[in-house]
């Protein structure tokens, strides 16, 4: 995830990059400024997959740290869904 945000960013890890590479990994994302191949992507799902969990910094979850990939899920869930009804 780091590599990716330096790759696009110049930055170790850019503000909300858990939340731009799962948007990519979900078909979310309408981002034209962040990228990474398939290859890449692939990689990272099966990294999470493997895992069960979702490397987030900072968050209510303390500093960056792995988190149950079931309990990112529903947090991304409810942060997008609270997003979208801000219109």
């Amino acid at each position: 995830m780091s590599d990716l945000s330096e790759e696009c960013w110049c930055a170790g890890w850019l503000h909300d990059t858990e939340y731009a590479l799962w948007a990519l990994l979900d078909g979310s994302s309408t981002s034209k400024v962040w990228s990474a191949s398939d290859d890449e992507l692939e990689e990272l799902q099966e990294l999470a997959e493997l895992s069960g969990a979702w490397i987030v910094w900072p968050s209510e979850w303390g500093e960056k740290e792995p988190v149950d990939l079931q309990a990112w899920k529903d947090h991304f869930t409810e942060r997008t869904s609270w997003s979208d009804k801000r219109g």
